[in-house]
């Protein structure tokens, strides 16, 4: 399928556009409906892979790690660039 350049984009099928008796014969669909079906279809996979009934869910809790991942990392990032005070020696 391919995807129209148009103001409402549409994925059709080009490979059966002559052939009057396939079955996808001038078929065609919106470019959102697309996208919809197919996150849809992913969580569902997500959801079983993970074991969870949110996808959602399984989501936030390594977003939450990262965050504490980072955090930790800019913390020893600050402690080595703190800057040095140098000693003026009289002379």
């Amino acid at each position: 399928m391919q995807l129209s350049a148009t103001r409402n984009p549409r994925f059709e099928c080009h490979f059966t556009r002559a052939a009057a008796d396939a079955e996808c014969y001038r078929l065609s669909i919106p470019a959102r409906e697309l996208e919809k079906i197919l996150f849809e279809i992913i969580s569902k996979q997500t959801q079983i892979i993970l074991g969870v009934d949110n996808v959602n869910e399984a989501i936030v809790e390594p977003q939450s790690d990262y965050a504490r991942q980072i955090e930790r990392i800019d913390d020893d990032r600050l402690k080595r660039e703190e800057p040095v005070q140098y000693v003026r020696r009289g002379g």
